[in-house]
């Protein structure tokens, strides 16, 4: 029978548990896999392509992470890509009105899956070269 156990956070959805045995310390259990499942389940992927209806021309797109009401607007690049928060700070979505480099999008999303949304997502048309 172990001694104690500890629980210790690595990173923000990382937790590991460790429990001390009389002739040894051991990593019991390694929680990424229910933390990552938690995360997605806060997340609401959609997108939203507005075109020029004459030329089939890129116009705008609309990354939304979750649902939600927007209480924030950040202007992120200048004049081309707008970020929406909710009241608790949390990314909502992201408005792309003119190509803008992925790195610049990337900056904007901290956690994996929304990163791997955007890279799967944003229209070629709407990426400029870094």
């Amino acid at each position: 029978m172990a001694s104690w156990a500890l629980l210790v956070p690595i990173e923000p959805h990382v937790d590991v548990v460790f429990e001390r045995w009389p002739d040894r310390i051991c990593i019991v259990t390694v929680m990424a896999l229910q933390a990552a499942k938690r995360e997605m389940e806060k997340y609401s992927f959609a997108v939203t392509v507005e075109a020029n209806d004459r030329t089939g021309q890129i116009m705008a797109v609309y990354l939304r992470f979750r649902k939600g009401k927007s209480a924030k607007t950040k202007e992120r690049v200048e004049g081309s890509v707008f970020a929406d928060y909710d009241r608790q700070g949390r990314l909502l979505g992201i408005e792309v009105l003119e190509p803008c480099p992925i790195g610049a999008l990337e900056r904007i999303v901290r956690q994996a899956a929304p990163r791997r949304f955007v890279r799967a997502s944003i229209p070629g048309g709407m990426l400029a070269p870094a």
